[in-house]
């Protein structure tokens, strides 16, 4: 696989990431405050669990971006193939070849 498929899949399995990062947090910020409304018999903290949800969704994905952000994983610089190494420096002898040839002359 080569480094720009690589780089697209590292892209989408990030956004995936963040996707499920923040579909948890609110699940479980409601689910945490629709128990804390039947226990104290109040209905309404609901909202609270999924602003507190929300919250931390946010959070671990700013976390999540701020490390992918700090460690790209970029693709490496491409390095001329052995052919093309030959070929300059056949090239670069050549240049010289010529450059002391006129010189005796």
């Amino acid at each position: 696989m080569d480094n720009s498929r690589k780089e697209i899949l590292n892209c989408i399995l990030l956004i995936l990431q963040i996707g499920i990062c923040m579909i948890a947090s609110l699940a479980l910020g409601g689910f945490l405050g629709y128990l804390a409304g039947k226990w104290l018999d109040a209905g309404y903290l609901i909202l609270p669990g999924l602003a507190l949800g929300a919250a931390a969704g946010y959070r671990n994905v700013y976390l999540m971006v701020k490390k992918y952000i700090k460690n790209p994983k970029l693709p490496e610089p491409e390095r001329p193939s052995e052919e093309e190494l030959r070929r300059k420096r056949a090239e670069e002898e050549f240049e010289r070849w010529k450059q002391e040839r006129k010189s005796d002359d």
